[in-house]
């Protein structure tokens, strides 16, 4: 494949970021292009679009976007959302009101998905991003599996630019972000256990049942994978064997690490797209860390992977164990997520050179390498 130019764009206003914000991007050339202007016209143009299309498919606009800015390739978004806008529905409008006191009833009703939007967006107007953020992960972290995890992923991106700067058009993002959480909502079987094992992800995983066969679905959509996991009582207990009440931030390398492999060692490559949504979901909860407080983190680290665990319990099969070894540069990767255009390519490289940062683990680049040539 034929390589593209590397490029960066660096804002100054980037010096004092968290290190899982950025790359190591020294060995490219920086440009005049400012990536926080590129990330409000994005939104600009994403403004009048749904929350999703075709179907059901959830709009990757915003995410992909800020996927892209964070990488240091702003150049690359304008031109990719001019393509793929193409396909994205109008936005709904808003009929009624969500009730402020009693809004547990409208949870999980996508016919009041703008009506959710309109929500956050009085509550917003109300507080601080950051202390809507906080509350609003704790009630609805229980629900975490909405849309595939899209609600998260959502919320959580522009979360990571809103640390950058605050806009009117990053507000309303967030807004869009919780909006689509609350109005997908769904709740995955658990037990009424209290007391979680203490196990890492890692560990915990050997002990994960998969779904029969015969109880799966024939095609690729996470959200009704996760539905089979209603009729199968072997999954209720997963939610209680990881503890997270140590380091988040290990908490969460070990999990993506975990599903990282899970993506390259399934025998199976007919979900790749549910297995990329077990590590950029769980990942995504890194951005958001900073903003949150421990019973926020605590919290949404369980349905993190309690998500990711559902994933592979629906789709997932006996790993084959290979070797992964370096083989593409993070610049040659960036390079090759571009040139494929897909918005699952985009996000999952991003997010795995994001865990690659913190957690040096060849299995995050064979994975980027990988998804460039399946999802072509």
């Amino acid at each position: 494949m034929k390589q593209t130019s590397r490029r960066t764009f660096i804002h100054k206003s980037f010096v004092s970021v968290p290190a899982y914000f950025l790359f190591d991007l020294s060995w490219v050339k920086a440009e005049s292009t400012n990536p926080e202007d590129v990330m409000d016209e994005a939104l600009e143009m994403l403004a009048q679009t749904g929350p999703e299309y075709q179907g059901g498919l959830a709009n990757h606009g915003p995410m992909a976007s800020e996927a892209l800015i964070s990488m240091n390739r702003a150049d690359a978004v304008v031109k990719w959302l001019e393509k793929y806008k193409k396909s994205l529905q109008p936005h709904p409008t808003a009929t009624t009101k969500i009730d402020p006191v009693e809004w547990r009833q409208s949870l999980g009703n996508f016919n009041l998905s703008a009506e959710w939007v309109a929500f956050f967006d009085r509550e917003l107007k109300e507080k601080s991003w950051r202390s809507v953020l906080n509350e609003w992960v704790i009630n609805l972290a229980p629900g975490l599996s909405a849309a595939g995890g899209h609600g998260l992923l959502r919320t959580a991106h522009i979360a990571r630019r809103l640390a950058q700067k605050e806009t009117g058009n990053r507000i309303h993002e967030l807004a869009e972000g919780l909006g689509y959480w609350a109005a997908r909502y769904q709740i995955m079987p658990s037990t009424e256990k209290k007391v979680a094992k203490q196990l890492q992800p890692s560990e915990a995983f050997n002990q994960i049942k998969l779904l029969p066969k015969e109880q799966r679905i024939s095609g690729p959509s996470v959200l009704r994978g996760l539905l089979r996991l209603e009729d199968f009582p072997p999954f209720a207990d997963v939610i209680n064997m990881v503890h997270t009440s140590a380091d988040p931030e290990k908490f969460i390398s070990n999990l993506t690490e975990t599903f990282a492999t899970v993506y390259v060692e399934n025998p199976s490559r007919n979900y790749i797209i549910s297995f990329i949504h077990a590590v950029t979901a769980p990942s995504a909860i890194r951005l958001m860390l900073p903003a949150l407080s421990d019973e926020a983190r605590h919290g949404i680290l369980r349905y993190g992977w309690q998500l990711a665990a559902g994933i592979y319990t629906a789709f997932g099969e006996t790993l084959i164990k290979t070797n992964a070894a370096l083989t593409d540069s993070k610049g040659d990767l960036i390079d090759r997520a571009v040139n494929n255009g897909d918005e699952h390519v985009i996000k999952f490289t991003e997010a795995c050179l994001r865990e690659y940062v913190l957690n040096p683990k060849p299995i995050y680049l064979q994975a980027a390498r990988m998804v460039s040539d399946e999802l072509s």
